[in-house]
C-alpha cells in the first residue's frame, strides 16, 4: 500500500477559448442584430420618403408653383439616394439622372420626364403636366427603392 500514489485530479477547465457552440452563438447574435437593424430601418426611410412625397404633391396642388415643387422633389430624391448610396452625393446633371435610372432599370430620368428635374427648379413657369409626370416618376423611384 505504501507504493500507491494518491489520486491526482485533472487541471480545472479554462473558460478560454470557448467551445465552438459559443462562437456560433456570438456570430449568430451579431448577424441577427445587423439583420434586424436593416430590416426595420429601411422600410422606415421608405415610409418617410413617401410621406414627404405626398406632402410635396399637396403643396403643389395648393400653390401650383412648379419650380418650387421641382426643387423639393430634387432635394427629396437626393436625400433618399444618399441614404442608400453615399457615393452618389457628388453627382450632378446627366450623371445624377443616370444614377436615378439605375435604380429603376429604365432611362426615365435621363430620357423621360425626369429630365425636368435639371431645369424645372430654375424656370419661372413649369407646365403642370411636366410636374405631374415628374411626381409620378419620383413616386415610382421611391417605391422601387430597397
Amino acid at each position: 500500500m505504501d507504493k500507491l500514489r494518491d489520486i491526482h485530479l485533472p487541471h480545472a477547465i479554462s473558460w478560454w477559448p470557448p467551445a465552438i457552440g459559443w462562437w456560433m452563438l456570438a456570430f449568430g447574435t451579431c448577424a441577427l442584430i445587423i439583420f434586424l437593424f436593416y430590416y426595420f430601418k429601411m422600410p422606415k426611410l421608405k415610409k418617410e420618403a413617401l410621406l414627404l412625397l405626398r406632402q410635396i404633391e399637396r403643396d403643389f396642388d395648393e400653390s401650383q408653383n412648379g419650380a418650387k415643387c421641382m426643387a423639393e422633389l430634387s432635394v427629396l430624391l437626393r436625400r433618399v439616394a444618399i441614404s442608400k448610396k453615399p457615393e452618389c452625393a457628388g453627382t450632378t446633371g446627366t450623371q445624377w439622372l443616370c444614377t436615378l435610372d439605375s435604380d429603376i432599370n429604365e432611362p426615365e430620368f435621363s430620357q423621360g420626364a425626369g429630365k425636368y428635374l435639371l431645369t424645372g427648379p430654375y424656370q419661372s413657369n413649369v407646365a403642370e403636366d411636366q410636374v405631374w409626370q415628374t411626381l409620378k416618376l419620383c413616386r415610382k423611384w421611391v417605391e422601387a427603392a430597397k
